[in-house]
């Protein structure tokens, strides 16, 4: 997952998902270090909002985003963008702590999978 940053006031951390062939499962998730000033100002995603349920909030020390893939919906192959925006204190930031989670599986009898990884 690449990061995209502006060095200011305001990040924001994007995760591109490939999917080879339509998936279902639990979700995505993106955890931003609580490090100075670290707030919210919002997430995106390419595919429809309608689709999953979404949250954002402080849990364990992080920024927490969770993109929650609702029950009977499936995310078609593809290419799909997870973002979640922030503001921190002014300056840099390190993302050393920062990570991603993403859970999915292909089909009704096929295991779950699941890709996580940092930013720095």
């Amino acid at each position: 997952m690449p990061r995209l940053g502006t060095g200011g006031l305001d990040d924001e951390h994007i995760g591109v998902v490939a999917v080879y062939r339509p998936a279902r499962g639990p979700g995505r998730e993106l955890r931003i270090a609580l490090t100075d000033g670290v707030k919210d100002t919002g997430s995106w995603r390419t595919r429809p909002a309608e689709d999953f349920d979404l949250s954002a909030r402080q849990e364990g020390g992080f920024l927490v985003y969770r993109w929650t893939l609702k029950p009977g919906r499936t995310v078609p192959s593809g290419e799909h963008v997870f973002a979640g925006q922030y503001d921190h204190a002014a300056g840099g930031r390190d993302a050393k702590d920062d990570r991603y989670r993403i859970d999915a599986a292909a089909g009704a009898t096929q295991s779950a999978a699941a890709v996580w990884g940092g930013f720095a």
